[in-house]
């Protein structure tokens, strides 16, 4: 839990994780911004990602969406990027679907505020945000 707020030291010396490749992995997936104080949340953003996708990069495990009977849970912690990946979108998409709504929106951005603003719950913002496409 909330191991995007770890720093990318304190995450290479979880046991699944060779600290000397970690850097390696960032690398070849093209992550910028891999400063080994800077936290999962802070390269993410950084990347126009979501923690979750560094993560996995980290530890080669492939990132699957947070669903509960078909519903998406956690939306309140998720970022923007975050969101995208459990909707299956690509951000950059989201992030355009969110300036037609009237929302402007960075990756890094709390998707419970994006809710606040769009005046629904962070449960209902998916199917907000389904309803205009």
């Amino acid at each position: 839990p909330h191991t995007e707020l770890l720093s990318l030291t304190e995450v290479a010396k979880r046991p699944q994780i060779n600290s000397e490749a970690a850097v390696k992995k960032l690398e070849a997936e093209g992550v910028t911004g891999r400063d080994p104080e800077a936290t999962l949340q802070e390269i993410a953003r950084e990347n126009g990602s979501s923690p979750r996708t560094i993560y996995s990069y980290l530890t080669n495990e492939t990132v699957q969406p947070r669903r509960t009977g078909g519903a998406i849970t956690g939306i309140g912690r998720m970022t923007v990027a975050d969101l995208a990946e459990a909707m299956g979108l690509e951000t950059d998409a989201l992030i355009s679907r969110l300036e037609e709504m009237g929302v402007n929106a960075d990756p890094g951005d709390n998707a419970r505020d994006i809710a606040v603003q769009l005046e629904v719950s962070p449960h209902d913002l998916p199917d907000r945000i389904r309803e205009e496409q």
